[in-house]
């Protein structure tokens, strides 16, 4: 290209605004296939969702293929998007904004990058600090406040450091989660904790063995201990050595990922509803302490027991703080109270039609006379634990152990009536 007509090109570039889309993968029809991380829809529309208005325009059932022309726009320029999730309208104004498409190679870099920062001390405590309240010269009374936890945990995520709506959401319950002690602050090994905890990807990449492959890797010599051989190792050494294992680990990986995907299509040929639905409620995760929990043993989580365990029980769930507190099972919707299922599990009060649902009540005694009982020395403190276990106050016990729902467990705690 002559250096006249380069020019005049780049003049005619610049010359007109760049037009870009919505950062969104569209099926045939119109559903989400994919969010362009760090696009104008990032953090807001889901996978699944569909396209339903653009600005003042009904998408519904056109072409793909029909509707660039009002997806696409200047850039900066702003438009209202209504798609449909779950049945029901969910509508945000988006600002369009270029995002150029990165390689597998560009992720990979910044992923590795933040993978050693994210395992760095220096760097998480430096994280910390910069957003830390309290008096910096007293490192121990420094703590993260909970709307700077957010953007202190956001340092370590690779792509878009924006705070989105579902980031709020969740904040609650994430600075709970954080919170081990129950103090409510979240200091410093706090805070390590949840950056260095180990995601569910690097769960299933430990699984794939990776280290004995570099084990092998590492050249021996006879009579020598192979940590001195490791130690010994050069520069060049090193290089020659990853330069090997680059074909060793594409088939380890290759073999894990073709596993992985053949169990991930197990899992959706699954028929859920044969599930035990119960047992799989929508608790997603376990709150769970610390060392310090640990050494302080369950009596400084629910305080000393009562040796007369079946009169504590029945207090628990007849007079104390909440036992008329209603609640609603996550199976079968039930909505009872621990007061009720006290008497009708204990005191033998007919169960309530609409909370019948076919509910078999053992009778204690009946239970305690059984032989397997008897053999297993079960106490009747024990049989009733498990008579209600198996019912709707499985909800409530589950709460405690788990500290989730945070809102149900708080409600517990403040009562004082773990």
């Amino acid at each position: 290209v002559k250096s006249r007509g380069l020019r005049s090109f780049m003049m005619s570039i610049f010359r007109h605004p760049m037009r870009v889309g919505l950062g969104l993968k569209l099926t045939g029809d119109l559903k989400v296939a994919e969010v362009v991380e760090g696009g104008p829809c990032s953090g807001f529309v889901k996978e699944g969702d569909i396209l339903a208005c653009v600005g003042d325009v009904d998408v519904s059932g056109m072409q793909l293929k029909d509707i660039t022309k009002f997806t696409i726009g200047v850039e900066g320029s702003e438009t209202n998007l209504m798609l449909m999730r779950d049945g029901q309208p969910v509508r945000r104004k988006i600002c369009r904004k270029f995002n150029p498409v990165k390689s597998i190679r560009d992720i990979v870099r910044a992923q590795m990058k933040q993978g050693f920062r994210r395992r760095s001390s220096e760097e998480i405590t430096r994280v910390f600090n910069d957003n830390a309240d309290g008096d910096h010269m007293v490192p121990s009374a420094l703590h993260l406040p909970k709307d700077k936890l957010l953007v202190a945990l956001k340092e370590f995520c690779v792509g878009s450091k924006d705070i989105t709506e579902e980031d709020l959401k969740n904040l609650e319950f994430q600075f709970n989660s954080l919170d081990r002690n129950s103090d409510g602050k979240v200091d410093l090994n706090e805070f390590k904790h949840a950056v260095q905890s180990p995601t569910h990807l690097e769960e299933w990449v430990r699984t794939l063995n990776i280290h004995q492959i570099v084990a092998d890797a590492v050249p021996r010599k006879e009579g020598e201990d192979p940590l001195i051989t490791a130690s010994n190792l050069s520069s060049q050494d090193l290089s020659d050595i990853c330069a090997e294992l680059g074909e060793s680990l594409n088939k380890i990986i290759s073999e894990g990922v073709e596993k992985l995907r053949q169990s991930l299509k197990k899992m959706e040929a699954c028929d859920q509803n044969k599930l035990a639905v119960k047992f799989q409620s929508k608790t997603p995760k376990l709150n769970c302490g610390g060392i310090e929990d640990f050494r302080r043993g369950i009596m400084a989580h629910i305080g000393s027991p009562d040796l007369n365990f079946v009169s504590a029980m029945e207090a628990e769930h007849r007079s104390r703080a909440c036992a008329d507190f209603e609640f609603e099972t996550n199976n079968y919707h039930i909505k009872t109270t621990p007061s009720k299922e006290w008497m009708i599990v204990v005191e033998g009060k007919k169960c309530p039609e609409q909370m019948g649902f076919n509910r078999r009540i053992p009778d204690i005694e009946h239970l305690l006379s059984l032989s397997t009982a008897k053999e297993a020395n079960l106490q009747k403190a024990e049989v009733i634990a498990i008579v209600l276990y198996t019912g709707p106050m499985y909800m409530i016990y589950n709460a405690i152990l788990r500290r989730y729902p945070a809102d149900l467990y708080q409600k517990l705690k403040e009562a004082k009536n773990l």
